[in-house]
């Protein structure tokens, strides 16, 4: 049985998409999209986009099947920093940020600091609901939802930044950074930064906050935030349950065919040393004795299926299927015989006969300009040679008619 850490690391993604909303104060919207990809011991990136119009144009850069992180940011999401206390939970947290605010019509996300505070981030629902089922619709599967910048928290250790207090400017926002830690945020207006070094990454300022997004999905430990959403708790079960049946049919399959080459490398050894002995046992006399009387059976046999025409390759199916093709379908078929028997096989006589290239119909319709209209299509095919109405009987009595057919059909 695997421990819940093995599926983890079974299931987990080596491809992690980062798609950010920001909505500006004008009430515009754009999307910034990162791409990383986990190779050995290095993470790159491989698609980075920004301000993308709509969910199409991310569609469009994106593959469906990369799990998605996704982030809300700018304009209506409120932060606040709060005293934090163990027993709180969103609905006490949502009170501290936003007084007398119903916790039903609001997400609530908690970063947590290393003191006694926190960053309250809030959205209204409808926001997120509405933007998670859009991109579920287009068959993504979110496995995250973050508000706001926090998750940078994952990059800070690996800035290249020698200094343990400083000032961190982004795009969008400014983090009072005290020993590789977060400790004050300050929303700013759209500001060109400079770009980050991430070891042998260069993250423009705009993508650092998708980019980390998607960064964080590889680390061990994640940045402490947390945002209930059951449309995304839904969506990252169902991609780990895709990706766990994936592997587990992968590594079925793996099994089968290891057990196919044992069966086959097995099947190649039994029947080399059965070879050697029918060898060695057709020396005997005997067995050429019963070795005749089978090729004599076996003579018998062929010309039984020469002179029954079997040894042709079959079209029965072909015939059946052209013929119920054209069949109206006020016509029931009763009988469909092809090459019928002749002779049944008694007590004196151990030999069957067919009558080859000939074909029995038997039916029932209420008209017979039915079974005549099937008779001209019948004759227009190819491969008949000749078709015959033997037979068409109608009690006065019944509605029903009953009829037989024969075709024959062209060598």
């Amino acid at each position: 049985m695997f421990k819940n850490n093995n599926i983890e690391r079974i299931v987990k993604s080596t491809t992690i998409a980062g798609v950010e909303l920001f909505y500006n104060s004008n009430g515009d919207h754009y999307f910034n999209v990162s791409v990383l990809k986990k190779e050995k011991l290095s993470i790159n990136t491989v698609v980075a986009k920004e301000k993308l119009e709509n969910i199409t144009a991310v569609k469009e850069e994106l593959n469906s099947s990369i799990p998605l992180c996704l982030v809300i940011n700018g304009k209506g999401i409120i932060h606040k920093k709060v005293t934090y206390l163990e027993s709180d939970d969103d609905k006490t947290l949502l009170q501290k940020a936003l007084p007398n605010a119903n916790i039903d019509d609001f997400y609530v996300q908690v970063f947590k600091m290393h003191d006694n505070n926190a960053y309250v981030s809030i959205v209204r629902k409808n926001i997120v609901d509405e933007l998670v089922q859009q991109l579920i619709n287009h068959k993504f599967s979110i496995i995250n939802c973050i508000l706001g910048p926090f998750s940078i928290q994952a990059l800070i250790p690996l800035l290249e930044n020698k200094s343990d207090n400083y000032e961190l400017t982004g795009d969008s926002y400014q983090f009072t950074v005290r020993d590789l830690f977060i400790t004050e945020y300050q929303p700013i207006e759209n500001n060109n930064a400079s770009v980050f070094a991430i070891g042998n990454e260069h993250v423009k300022a705009s993508q650092m906050v998708v980019f980390s997004a998607a960064f964080q999905y590889f680390l061990n430990t994640t940045v402490s935030m947390s945002m209930n959403v059951p449309a995304i708790i839904e969506s990252k079960e169902e991609f780990r349950q895709k990706n766990l049946f994936r592997f587990a049919g992968t590594a079925l399959l793996g099994f089968f065919l290891v057990i196919l080459m044992i069966n086959f490398f097995m099947f190649s050894h039994f029947n080399e040393k059965k070879n050697n002995l029918v060898a060695k046992i057709s020396l005997n006399q005997d067995i050429l004795n019963r070795y005749e009387k089978l090729k004599s059976e076996c003579t018998d046999k062929q010309n039984f299926f020469e002179k029954n025409g079997l040894l042709h390759a079959s079209r029965t199916s072909y015939y059946a299927d052209q013929l119920a093709l054209d069949m109206p379908p006020a016509i029931r078929l009763t009988e469909l015989d092809i090459n019928p028997l002749v002779k049944k096989i008694n007590q004196q006589e151990n030999e069957l006969t067919f009558t080859p290239k000939i074909i029995h119909i038997g039916g029932s319709c209420k008209r017979s300009i039915e079974v005549n209209e099937w008779l001209k299509t019948i004759r227009e095919k190819k491969w008949i040679k000749e078709a015959t109405l033997a037979n068409y009987t109608q009690d006065k009595e019944k509605e029903i008619a009953e009829f037989s057919i024969e075709l024959k059909i062209k060598n």
